[in-house]
């Protein structure tokens, strides 16, 4: 038997916001160029082309720096593997390969035979750094809306600070300390990765921050949703809804069956939901009889 409470249909304010469902087919190309600029593009193979040609021309440098500068190469490459599939609309996580680059990720680590030096403490600080950013773009991944809306981490962050381990890095860079060299270089390479990161979180902030959501009073049920709007959706065009129910966060396809203008800049919605989940239908229903219960002992206690 249905649970007959399911499509319990209450008013309730909550911040919310709608969008329409992108056409990810639409200019790719142009898409990606607001993310990462041809001369990022550029400079990043400029950037790799000099690492290379230090490790292949300098005989005197340790296995040690070498191991280390091959370590940072591929955990700063992980990031780039991630933001570049987000970047194109793919979902990181339906690739083949996607499962063992994170387990190579997580196995590669900097050994640490330089601890107890300034640059010691750079390349743990650079690790820390990449880590960090791995782990909110994989937190992004896993809890994407059908591998389909990703949402990012809206806090924002600064690109790693060197001048915090090493405050003479370009002292010693003009002097022409090859391992300095080398770390600039890479630092370098994770500053460009990172504002690329920024700028596909900042463009996709009005979804992923809640507190840029206006605050609406709803009509809510598990089923859908009614409520006035100052932006007109066309009739059956299909949408993404954002909601902040309680303290969780709902993302759900939806379809607007009905929107209505009556009055100047307002407009009456109705809105179905697509396959909701059982999981989510039930943080609906359960924060519907949460408000109702509160509401209705205010009432008793008035009285």
């Amino acid at each position: 038997m249905s649970d007959v409470r399911r499509f319990l249909r209450y008013d309730v304010s909550i911040p919310i916001y709608i969008r329409e469902v992108e056409d990810i087919g639409l200019d790719l190309q142009h898409y990606r160029t607001e993310i990462i600029s041809v001369k990022e593009d550029n400079e990043l193979v400029s950037l790799d082309s000099e690492i290379q040609s230090i490790l292949k021309n300098n005989d005197q440098l340790s296995f040690d720096v070498i191991d280390v500068v091959f370590v940072i190469d591929l955990q700063i490459g992980f990031i780039n593997y991630l933001l570049s599939l987000l970047i194109e609309r793919k979902d990181p996580a339906e690739q083949k390969e996607f499962k063992y680059k994170v387990r190579e990720f997580y196995k590669i680590k900097v050994a640490h035979t330089l601890d107890g030096s300034k640059i010691g403490a750079l390349v743990t600080g650079i690790e820390s750094q990449i880590h960090k950013h791995a782990s909110e773009l994989l937190h992004t991944i896993e809890n994407s809306i059908d591998g389909k809306v990703f949402l990012y981490a809206w806090q924002t962050h600064e690109v790693f600070d060197e001048k915090k381990f090493v405050k003479n890095l370009s002292e010693l860079v003009h002097q022409g300390v090859v391992i300095a060299k080398l770390f600039d270089l890479q630092i370098q390479k994770l500053h460009i990765w990172e504002n690329i990161y920024f700028r596909l979180k900042a463009k996709y902030e009005n979804i992923s921050n809640p507190e840029k959501w206006m605050v609406s009073r709803v009509n809510l049920s598990a089923g859908g949703l009614g409520l006035f709007s100052p932006v007109r959706f066309r009739k059956f065009s299909r949408v993404d809804l954002f909601m902040k129910v309680g303290g969780d966060i709902l993302v759900v396809r939806a379809k607007i069956l009905m929107c209505v203008l009556v009055a100047e800049g307002k407009y009456r919605m109705a809105v179905e939901f697509y396959f909701l989940t059982l999981e989510k239908a039930d943080v609906i229903s359960r924060y519907l009889q949460r408000q109702e219960l509160l509401e209705a002992m205010a009432v008793v206690k008035l009285a």
